[in-house]
């Protein structure tokens, strides 16, 4: 898929794009590459180092023998790719320092959507999003301000 393609990728009902929603999730002091996620470019990540995510590559330098690349610092996740939301889950698991958390979709009665749960209580307050990656996005952000992350 293209990048014009990528950025006109609405969610139903929200207006907002997968695009916006990975810089959201980019944007988060608990955001970091994880090896599998993939970027709005299709670009996998197949290795992390300190959540730098690198990349296999080819160099223009004939002599080089380097064939993992960093990530453009400008990179972002394609919340759409399942590897990408298995590892926002981790982190959002990480933040909230909870194994169990998990996410869920709800279709019954006015509390119909998607959510965030563990061990019988909700996070990001009992809302329910359209989609699996704006209720994980929003508990990333959430974890963030809960705990302080990005003082410094």
């Amino acid at each position: 898929m293209s990048d014009v393609s990528a950025r006109n990728t609405t969610e139903s009902g929200t207006g907002n794009t997968f695009q916006s929603l990975g810089t959201r999730a980019r944007n988060c002091s608990g955001f970091r590459w994880l090896p599998g996620m993939l970027t709005v470019r299709g670009i996998r990540v197949v290795h992390a180092c300190d959540g730098q995510g690198l990349v296999h590559g080819v160099s223009d330098d004939p002599y080089s023998d380097q064939d993992m690349w960093p990530l453009p610092h400008d990179a972002i996740p394609d919340l759409r790719d399942p590897c990408t939301l298995g590892g926002l889950l981790w982190l959002v698991r990480e933040a909230e320092q909870d194994s169990e958390l998990f996410s869920f979709r709800c279709s019954a009665g006015p509390h119909h959507g998607w959510g965030i749960e563990s061990c019988g209580y909700y996070l990001v307050s009992g809302r329910r999003f359209e989609t699996e990656a704006e209720a994980l996005v929003s508990a990333l952000e959430d974890a963030a301000e809960v705990v302080g992350w990005g003082e410094g």
